[in-house]
């Protein structure tokens, strides 16, 4: 895998410690007293350490930021679903969002300054762009009926997301758009065929944008999924990256390659985190867990 660490050098009043941050995946898993927790997977020695514990709330959706130095995620610590990041070398210094809204789903930008996320206000779910610094937001989908499940793309200041213009659902009926920040316009990726659902977008690190994709059978009248596949937007063209006889779902790319991991649905609500090389199966990451929105990053090791 050509991923890279990162080293950190902090100074203190008796010294330095020399920190080494090792790449991996954080994700979130369901613990068996009912709480979200965030949790990070380390390439390096397999192991699996809980970043943030969920004893007496929820820890959700992380996201590492590009340049590795915060994490940005998702807690009902005060009641409702905030916005909060932290830088990684202190892990105590928490930035709480000033809405007073359900936030969820952040996504950093190529240059680590701002953050795209959910937020629902009032009636309506959309996506907003959060200023790290200047502590402004701006709505990017005001002109949508729904939106969520935005990815920044690595290089370039696009963000792709999940929406539907004129119906508030979340089902087969929503496509995949993306959102050119410097022109302010929008990019329809999927041709609006009701019988597939297509969801959860993310770049790849050369700029090809995944989601995964559902054959839809609706059922008194609501959505049912077939079956879930990764595929990918290249060229204006779909294809399959990933399909099996199980169902696949919420891809994050690695680095450097053209290896990725995602979601694999077990028995009941069970997902494992599974990682793809070169378009096969590697290996499980993760096994008999409830996983859900794994994405790469950074985390010190001990």
């Amino acid at each position: 895998m050509a991923v890279h660490k990162i080293y950190i050098i902090l100074f203190f009043l008796c010294g330095f410690i020399y920190a080494e941050m090792e790449p991996g995946i954080y994700f979130s898993r369901k613990g068996d007293n009912g709480f979200w927790s965030v949790h990070f997977y380390c390439f390096s020695d397999k192991s699996t350490t809980c970043v943030l514990q969920g004893e007496d709330c929820d820890y959700g959706t992380p996201a590492c930021s590009p340049d590795g130095k915060y994490v940005a995620f998702t807690t009902n610590k005060r009641g409702r679903y905030d916005l909060v990041y932290f830088a990684l070398n202190t892990k105590n210094d928490w930035k709480y969002t000033t809405n007073e809204a359900n936030n969820s789903h952040p996504t950093w930008s190529a240059d680590s300054k701002k953050i795209a996320y959910v937020s629902t206000r009032g009636q309506k779910t959309q996506i907003f762009v959060y200023d790290i610094h200047t502590k402004k937001e701006q709505c990017i989908t005001s002109s949508f009926a729904i939106a969520g499940q935005p990815s920044w793309h690595p290089q370039h200041n696009k963000i792709a997301f999940c929406g539907n213009r004129d119906l508030a659902v979340y089902d087969g009926r929503n496509d995949i758009f993306i959102y050119d920040v410097s022109t302010d316009s929008y990019t329809k990726v999927t041709p609006g065929d009701d019988s597939i659902k297509e969801s959860h977008p993310v770049w790849d690190f050369d700029g090809t944008l995944l989601f995964d994709q559902s054959n839809i059978e609706y059922i008194g009248g609501m959505p049912v999924a077939k079956d879930s596949f990764i595929v990918k937007y290249e060229k204006q063209q779909i294809s399959t990256v990933a399909k099996g006889g199980k169902f696949y779902s919420y891809p994050a790319t690695l680095p450097k390659t053209k290896n990725m991991v995602f979601l694999r649905h077990e028995a009941g609500f069970r997902f494992s985190i599974v990682y793809y090389e070169n378009k096969r199966f590697i290996t499980e990451l993760t096994f008999g867990h409830t996983d859900r929105t794994p994405r790469f990053g950074y985390y010190f090791v001990k």
